[in-house]
């Protein structure tokens, strides 16, 4: 809805790839926090928990991810890597736009953090272990953090008794809804969660969001984002 070109030569053309797995802390945070609220049973199957307790920052994080990019894509069918270490480096370190040499950066890609011994390799290591098995990988600090967001969600006045499971109702969570149509176009979607109150004969629908700025929300996500729209298609899926 943002970039027609984008859109276009992503999903008609495919002439571009869209990044979507690259460690963003704001979409792991809400996917965790879906997860450990509506289905944590489900948690192995979608996550890889990481040993580090964060993923490296700035341009090492550039760096680890392009790494990372750049092995897969010379990779054989049988999942060997065909180029030289060396030079998935080089390819890299044009990405990663460090001002320091590359033998710098790499020297910082295998050094041990002094405070937990944690190094970008170990987590580069992880990520083609989580990727390979198609899951999403977090570390300690994005479980914790999203731990913390749950806690306020079940405390809370007004999002707590939504998952307060009360006599004469059912609960269902994570229902992926297919096959309806919205003014013609065919539609797909996934309801957090539905509420049905046989008591009061009602069925309500919940829309989780994570967003690091709640005062804001309204303004900056459910307006600017056009959220209503979602929230009339989810009424149809329904």
């Amino acid at each position: 809805s943002i970039d027609r070109k984008k859109f276009f030569k992503t999903k008609i053309e495919k002439s571009e790839t869209r990044q979507e797995d690259e460690y963003n802390p704001a979409l792991l945070i809400g996917s965790l926090g879906h997860n450990l609220l509506l289905e944590p049973e489900n948690f192995d199957s979608k996550f890889y928990m990481s040993t580090c307790t964060n993923p490296p920052t700035a341009n090492m994080l550039v760096f680890t991810e392009s790494l990372y990019k750049h092995t897969v894509s010379n990779m054989d069918e049988n999942g060997i890597v065909t180029e030289e270490f060396s030079n998935l480096v080089d390819l890299a370190y044009i990405d990663s736009g460090y001002k320091i040499s590359k033998e710098k950066v790499l020297e910082n890609f295998t050094k041990p953090n002094k405070n937990n011994g944690e190094t970008p390799e170990m987590y580069y290591n992880q990520l083609r272990e989580a990727r390979s098995r198609n899951l999403q990988i977090c570390c300690v600090d994005d479980i914790t953090i999203a731990e913390k967001a749950v806690n306020l969600v079940l405390h809370d006045e007004f999002t707590g008794p939504i998952f307060e499971e009360r006599e004469g109702c059912e609960y269902f969570n994570e229902q992926q809804i297919e096959g309806f149509t919205v003014e013609g176009l065919e539609m797909k979607a996934m309801l957090d969660r539905i509420v049905v109150d046989h008591n009061n004969k009602t069925i309500q629908i919940y829309d989780l969001k994570f967003v690091y700025d709640v005062v804001n929300f309204k303004r900056e996500y459910w307006l600017k984002k056009q959220a209503y729209i979602q929230g009339y298609i989810y009424w149809k899926a329904l």
